[in-house]
């Protein structure tokens, strides 16, 4: 007599092809939901690995920048001078960072070189002397506005707008940067060096420009209102639309300048190197 062991193994016998592809379906169902827990698994262990990444990167670049900001105060001018070339490395290597390091750079020169201040004579101010204004350049200082003329702009923070108000960058080179928009409001910028320079919308107002040079500068839409030009190389300058209402222009050089809708109100022209059809022409007063 055939025991039920038996029974069952003649059952798999005859069902052998229903059972194999029973035992495929399950093997199926159970190997889908596993090979999905793996791919979560591994994804969750990226992310962890990427954020440890980037919590180890952020906290490195806060070290670097933090060492540099204290750099910019050292007693050592190789200090400052390698905190500002290092800032301006890792302006490049992290361009969300550029924000803050530009405008702390922009701070350090306010800081160091302010404008010299009048004097007060028997009642009245006087100018400052030739030796407040004419002084030699510093290595820290041309570094520093160096670094901040030659930035990528693209990675400045949006409406982001350079402050050099209220300086003495008289002497310093400031050739071919791009200074777009800056504001050098108040500022001394004698003898100051802008040839080939991108000043387009920048502030010159109440500036002091003698001998500034100027010579193929994109200055367009700049405004030198109230400023001192006296002597000043506006050489091949685009300056269209710029403003030089009530500016002290005697003596300059607009040789070859682009003066196309800029605005010469009670300009002084004394002495200027101009060409009678580079002026402007009078705005129309008609109603």
């Amino acid at each position: 007599m055939a025991s039920p062991l038996d029974y069952a193994w003649f059952w798999l016998l005859a069902n052998a092809g229903e059972v194999r592809d029973l035992l495929i379906a399950l093997a199926a169902a159970c190997v889908a939901p596993y090979l999905g827990y793996r791919a979560y698994v591994a994804r969750r262990l990226v992310a962890a690995r990427q954020r440890t990444a980037e919590a180890t990167e952020l906290g490195k670049s806060a070290e670097v920048m933090a060492a540099a900001f204290a750099g910019l105060g050292g007693g050592e001018i190789h200090t400052r001078v390698g905190a500002i070339y290092t800032l301006e490395r890792h302006a490049r290597d992290r361009p969300s960072d550029q924000g803050p390091i530009v405008q702390t750079l922009a701070a350090f020169v306010r800081e160091r070189c302010p404008a010299p201040a009048p004097k007060l004579v028997a009642g009245s101010y006087q100018n400052p002397s030739s030796d407040a204004i004419y002084v030699p350049p510093a290595t820290d200082i041309q570094a520093a506005v160096t670094v901040l003329g030659r930035r990528d702009r693209a990675n400045d923070p949006p409406n982001t707008r350079l402050s050099l108000a209220c300086v003495n960058l008289s002497g310093y080179d400031l050739s071919d940067g791009d200074f777009t928009g800056t504001s050098f409001r108040g500022a001394y910028l004698c003898a100051t060096n802008f040839a080939g320079a991108k000043i387009v919308r920048g502030d010159f107002q109440l500036a002091m420009l003698e001998s500034a040079d100027f010579y193929g500068a994109k200055a367009s839409e700049a405004s030198f209102s109230a400023a001192y030009c006296g002597q000043t190389r506006f050489a091949h300058c685009d300056l269209t639309g710029a403003r030089f209402v009530e500016s002290d222009l005697r003596d300059a050089d607009f040789t070859g300048a682009i003066l196309q809708g800029a605005e010469l109100a009670g300009a002084a022209l004394d002495g200027a190197k101009i060409e009678p059809r580079a002026l402007p022409k009078p705005r129309s007063t008609d109603a």
